[in-house]
């Protein structure tokens, strides 16, 4: 689908979450969030709920589009790589940002909560993220385009 061009979406800043591959203890494994990084997304839709007939009591949910997802996959359990995938998905958010600097302050309250060995691991394809997304507001993002980088 192409966004920017044909629907004029303002793009902002947003926390992306990163995903990895969690075993519990009896070896399920599942998917879970393990830290947030900064990335620029498409904003859709904004809705504020409000929570009693006061007009001032109210939050706000954003539909975002981010161009890319970042997963890890673990391979024979000695090389791993993250997969930054160049693929539209729509989430629901409660915070978008419209510089990059107020974006790096939340990500930094809300990765203090998460384990410092994944926000230490992952931190570094923010950049990479960063640079994929520089000329979003000029392009479409509508390629399945996916980066593997070695860790």
């Amino acid at each position: 689908m192409k966004y920017q061009k044909e629907n004029n979406f303002p793009v902002k800043y947003a926390l992306l979450p990163v995903y990895e591959f969690m075993t519990n203890k009896i070896g399920n494994k599942y998917l879970d969030s393990v830290c947030h990084i900064v990335s620029k997304a498409y904003l859709l839709k904004e809705t504020k709920y409000y929570n009693s007939n006061d007009v001032n009591d109210y939050y706000t949910i954003y539909n975002v589009i981010f161009p890319y997802r970042v997963f890890t996959y673990i391979i024979n359990y000695e090389q791993e790589f993250s997969t930054i995938e160049k693929k539209d998905y729509s989430i629901e958010i409660s915070e978008v940002f419209d510089t990059y600097e107020e974006a790096v302050k939340s990500r930094d309250m809300k990765n203090e909560f998460y384990c410092p060995v994944f926000v230490e691991k992952y931190l570094p394809l923010e950049k990479e993220i960063i640079k994929l997304t520089e000329n979003m507001e000029n392009e479409n993002v509508n390629s399945k385009e996916k980066i593997k980088i070695k860790k």
